[in-house]
């Protein structure tokens, strides 16, 4: 309902007055409008659809190539889905799965949702100063202060949402019926105040000719969200249904017990080897499955080994970590070529090949890939058992680790980087996963050595 009653574009303004203006403006509104968006809406084809038809052409406009526009679009609408609430619609099973109130697995997503949204404007800083692309005029660019209070409305169904699901403790079906219903409430109010104004009822369209016209337009749009969030979850229900049937097989036969122990068994005891197969099990899955289901069969199948492999090698792992561990990578899937549904859909709006759109965003997600085996090394991460202080070395830790995994594969960071440097960059950020203060430490000293250099080389050279 609100991406058919302007919600959209009222964020994409809101991305376009605080960042259109810096060095590759557009891109980076990409990021920021996604990661809005994310907040709304569980999908990462819909969320690079919906942003992605105002910020790719931008993107073109001011020096990106067209598979390089796409890739970032398809990058930031797939890492919206990281973004609480909704979280793809799965925080809402995983709730109910791991039998914890709604509001700590939205606390335990948020820090590291923030770190990769921060690690993806810096990916993408990296991309436009290597190519010199600077950010759109601020005379073409709304006011920040007056655009935030323009759209304020749109807010109410979201705080709809948390007021019933924590405050209350509502389930999460009924909560997001109250919340449909104050989205339609609102629409239709909003609605009658632009008809009497003989303002448009949707940012960027016709004026409304009077109240009537308004309310008659507002009526049709809300048919039109219904009739495509039925169609939209009628996929989704029958792959969840398919889904529960797997986990039914499983849990019944016992053969989750049999999967556990081959899974044990093929990574030979190690615990990371364990995360690599899952995480490459998780992204041939989700290829073809979406998000919520993926993560439904997969925490069912993993989850267990992984807890075990942990013990084996005397460490306490939280069960939240390791499905959010699966979680993330269900949604990279969406990103991973030779699939990348989302991929397929910023091709179509770019005009570009879309294996070669999904190899950028694979590229920029990246450094996304480290964070979920923080979950696993640091559950810090997910604020769990943590002091403040502790939380933000991690946060630093973590943003510094992602920025410098950004620098190695964009082979920039205030120059051209040379092939050491890049190894550099890369070793520092495994080391910024592990957690130690040695490990810390040694990988900071990578990126001050890195920048050292190249700042020796390039005097002159822009860092913003």
């Amino acid at each position: 309902v609100l991406e058919r009653t302007g919600a959209g574009e009222y964020l994409i303004r809101v991305a376009f007055s605080l960042v259109g203006h810096t060095r590759g403006g557009p891109a980076k509104v990409a990021v920021v409008a996604s990661a809005f968006m994310g907040t709304i809406t569980g999908s990462s084809i819909a969320n690079t659809a919906t942003i992605g038809s105002m910020t790719i052409p931008l993107m073109k406009r001011v020096g990106f190539k067209p598979e390089v526009a796409g890739g970032i679009e398809t990058a930031a609408g797939g890492n919206g889905q990281l973004m609480p609430p909704v979280m793809g619609a799965a925080a809402f099973v995983m709730a109910e799965w791991l039998r914890i109130p709604y509001l700590e697995i939205a606390k335990a997503a948020a820090l590291p949702a923030v770190i990769d949204q921060l690690a993806l404007l810096g990916a993408v800083h990296l991309l436009a100063l290597k190519h010199g692309i600077r950010g759109l005029p601020r005379n073409e660019l709304p006011r920040f202060l007056p655009t935030l209070v323009s759209g304020l409305h749109y807010l109410i169904p979201v705080g709809v949402l948390l007021y019933y699901l924590i405050v209350r403790d509502y389930t999460p079906l009924t909560s997001a019926f109250l919340s449909l219903v104050a989205a339609a409430a609102m629409f239709v109010a909003t609605s009658f105040v632009q008809g009497l104004r003989h303002a448009p009822v949707v940012p960027g369209h016709a004026p409304a000719a009077g109240v009537g016209p308004a309310l008659v337009e507002s009526a049709g749009r809300l048919v039109q969200a219904c009739y495509l969030g039925a169609r939209n979850m009628a996929s989704v229900a029958m792959t969840c249904a398919c889904a529960g049937i797997i986990v039914g097989i499983v849990t019944l036969t016992g053969v989750g017990l049999n999967l556990s122990s081959i899974v044990v068994d093929l990574s030979s005891g190690s615990l990371y080897l364990g995360l690599f197969l899952t995480m490459l099990a998780c992204l041939i899955l989700g290829m073809g499955v979406p998000t919520t289901p993926t993560y439904i069969i997969m925490a069912t199948l993993t989850a267990p080994a992984l807890i075990a492999l942990g013990q084996a090698q005397g460490l306490v792992i939280p069960l939240i970590a390791v499905h959010l561990f699966v979680f993330y990578f269900g949604i990279l899937a969406d990103d991973t070529p030779p699939v990348g549904l989302a991929a397929y859909a910023a091709a179509g709006i770019a005009r570009s090949d879309p294996f070669r759109t999904g190899i950028r965003a694979f590229t920029l997600d990246m450094r996304t890939f480290l964070l979920p085996f923080m979950f696993i090394t640091a559950p810090a991460m997910l604020l769990i058992d943590t002091t403040w202080y502790e939380a933000l070395w991690i946060f630093v830790t973590a943003s510094v680790g992602m920025y410098m995994l950004a620098g190695a594969m964009q082979g920039y960071l205030i120059t051209e980087g040379r092939w050491w440097e890049r190894a550099v960059l890369f070793v520092g950020a495994i080391l910024l996963v592990k957690p130690g203060l040695y490990t810390d430490l040694a990988g900071i000293a990578g990126v001050a050595l890195v920048y050292a250099s190249q700042r020796r080389r390039a005097p002159e050279a822009p860092l913003f």
